[in-house]
């Protein structure tokens, strides 16, 4: 029981605004992160510019869920190839920082929880 008790994520949904539209976004756990960080950081190395581009959006994707923190099915969510192609740089990066900035959150908010 206290595993399974101090195994589950704790839910950090927020109201945010990408690209002109209001979306739920969930922070990711540290080891998403981590494993976003591995394959962002080989994609560069390998100097893949647009591996790591999708990856960047992808961060994005991941992390859109429905009000009540339920994930929204695959089939429903734009890849990431496709919001490369509808949106230029300043859009992307706007977004893909509006995300960051949650997934990574504040230490304010970690003592809040």
């Amino acid at each position: 029981a206290l595993k399974s008790a101090l195994l589950k994520p704790q839910s950090a949904i927020i109201t945010a605004e990408i690209f002109g539209t209001t979306v739920y976004l969930r922070r990711m756990t540290a080891g998403e992160l981590i494993d976003h960080e591995e394959a962002l950081r080989d994609s560069q190395i390998a100097e893949d510019a647009r591996k790591a581009s999708e990856l960047s959006v992808q961060l994005i994707i991941d992390c859109l869920v429905q009000p009540d923190g339920i994930p929204i099915a695959a089939e429903d969510k734009p890849t990431a190839a496709e919001l490369l192609q509808a949106h230029d740089n300043v859009a992307l990066l706007a977004a893909i920082a509006t995300v960051k900035k949650h997934a990574l959150g504040k230490l304010e908010d970690a003592e809040k929880n």
